[in-house]
């Protein structure tokens, strides 16, 4: 019988960890749509603060599910892997469950 390795997994439990949230499942998902957004049209769309809307993205930042494109005195979080939106695709169909 074949050990299962554990520490496989464990870039999948960050990123499922940094997702575990529904502000930042909220994020996830415009970002899918529009692709690139700024903090101000983030925090504007879910109605809640800009600090929190920033906390938010760092967390999604940190674990590595978005990076930043800095545009002059603006900066645009996108989705670092498509990949990714098969996992949001998912997550959506399960609150069908």
């Amino acid at each position: 019988m074949t050990a299962i390795r554990i520490d496989k997994f464990e870039r999948a439990s960050q990123i499922l960890k940094a997702l575990s949230h529904p502000v930042r499942m909220a994020m996830m998902e415009m970002l899918i749509k529009d692709k690139q957004l700024n903090v101000t049209t983030i925090y504007e769309q879910l109605g809640i603060e800009q600090a929190v809307a920033s906390q938010h993205l760092a967390v999604l930042k940190k674990y590595g599910v978005l990076e930043v494109k800095k545009k002059g005195k603006n900066a645009y979080y996108y989705i670092r892997q498509p990949r990714l939106y098969k996992i949001i695709e998912l997550i959506n169909k399960c609150e069908l469950c």
